[in-house]
This record gives structure tokens, sequence and C-alpha cells, in this order.
């Protein structure tokens, strides 16, 4: 004979569901100002690039100048030097002048823009931004029906903290996977014109090991994707494991279903 298990009286603490509504609404408005800020960027940042890559190519273009006519000077001075000291001094200052080649800046920066304005990574970046913008609102409307103990709001911030558990695994595996790939090959381009420039200034030798730090660049962008998306999951792991309590569904539950009144004390009873 099977005897049915007697339920169990489940003392409700509206406490939790009010503090997660708080933190939701919070968190929900501050990430939902950072993903309008990336959006903002992706329309304007261009332009800022340009006017930066402008104002770097001015002012190297003035200090080409300014050296140019240094080493004229010099070599007028070398000419009329009287004594063999003298030239030799001029020539040796001369020289290391002519040597002292300044990067070309601009070459580096032409490698450098063409990571932010591939469209592969644009397209990523306005997926990932609009739909965390999408979720931040669904977060902050739950944080409000949880601030009311609402049951609608307990479970709709449930399902706003799957789907951002979700979306952390989905933006990781397309980082490690496309992202990271992509943003590899565009680095090394950028430090194989560092290392052409750094071999022409030296001579030919190689001071700088590009290749290696290429690989360090990568692992770093894997490393960060995978400690992003954990640490972005703990909130929202947090969310399912309290607000999944009995007692924090029991404080929901309760506003939703207020409870039915003894008989002989309802509406239209007679003594």
């Amino acid at each position: 004979m099977v005897t049915q298990q007697e339920g169990k009286w489940v003392v409700p603490n509206p406490q939790v569901p009010r503090t997660f509504g708080i933190m939701n609404i919070v968190f929900g408005i501050l990430m939902f100002l950072v993903g309008t800020y990336t959006i903002v960027m992706l329309f304007v940042g261009p332009n800022i690039q340009k006017a930066m890559f402008a104002r770097m190519t001015e002012q190297q273009a003035t200090k080409k100048a300014q050296r140019d006519v240094k080493i004229a000077e010099l070599k007028k001075k070398e000419e009329s030097a009287k004594t063999k000291e003298e030239k030799e001094s001029i020539a040796e200052e001369r020289d290391a002048l002519e040597k002292n080649v300044e990067p070309d800046v601009s070459a580096i920066m032409n490698e450098a823009v063409k990571i932010s304005t591939d469209k592969r990574i644009t397209a990523y970046t306005y997926t990932e931004s609009i739909t965390g913008m999408l979720l931040n609102v669904l977060m902050v409307i739950s944080g409000v029906g949880l601030l009311r103990l609402a049951e609608w709001g307990r479970r709709l911030a449930l399902t706003v903290a799957w789907l951002k558990i979700l979306r952390w695994a989905a933006i990781m595996m397309v980082t490690l996977v496309v992202i990271v790939p992509i943003t590899t090959e565009r680095m090394q381009k950028v430090f194989e014109t560092i290392e052409a420039q750094a071999k022409a200034k030296s001579g030919g030798a190689n001071p700088f090991p590009m290749a290696s730090l290429t690989q360090v660049t990568a692992i770093a962008s894997a490393v960060t994707s995978v400690a992003s998306a954990l640490l972005a999951s703990i909130y929202p792991a947090l969310s399912l494991w309290f607000l999944t309590r009995p007692a924090t569904r029991a404080s929901c539950l309760a506003r939703a279903k207020p409870p039915v009144p003894a008989p002989g004390f309802g509406l239209g009873e007679t003594s």
C-alpha cells in the first residue's frame, strides 16, 4: 500500500525576489547603457579613427620635414668645416640622424583599422550588442515584477537568466571559432609591418619576436573570451538558484493566488 507523502509548509521569503528585482533593474540599466555605447561607437568609431589617422600622419610628416631640414643644415656645416675633427664630428651626427628613421605610423594604422572595419567582426558586434540590449530590457521588466512579488516576474527572470547563459556560451564559441582567427590574422599583418620597419631601421636584425607575440595575442584573446563568459554567467546562475527556491516561489505564488477565505467568513455569508 502506497502512502501519500504529506505536504510541507513553506515559509515565504519575499526578501529574495525583491533583492534580485533591485539587482535586475540596476544591472539591466547599466548593461543596456553599455550596449548603447557600443552601438554608437560602431557608427562614430570609423570617423574618430580617420581623424586620429590624419592627425598622426600630419605629425609624422612634420617631424620628417624637420629632420630633413636638420640633415641639410648638418651637410652644409660639414662642407664648411675647417678642421678634420670638426668635419668627422658633424658627419657622425648626420649619420646618426639619417639612421634614426621613425616607423611609418600610417602603414601600421592602416592595418589596425582593417580589424575594426572587418564586416564579419562588425556583424558579430552588432548581433552581440543588440541581443544583449533586448535581454537587458527584459531583465529590467522582470526586476519590476520581482519587486511586486509577481509570479510572471519570477518566471521572466528565470527565462532571461537561461537566455543570458546560452548567449554567453554562443558568444564564447563564436569568438573562439571565428573572431580569434580573424583578429589573429589581422594582427599578424600589423606585427609583420612593424617587424619589417624594425629590420629596416636596425640594418636587417630582428629585435622584436613578432611571431611569438602573435601567438601570445591569440592565446590571450581566447582566455579572455572564456573568462568573460564564465564571469558573466555567475549572476544568471545565482538567479536560477535563488529564484527557484521554495520560499522564493511561495512568495510570488502567494501574491498571485490570494488565500481562499475560510467557510463562514466569505462575502455574502450570514451568521
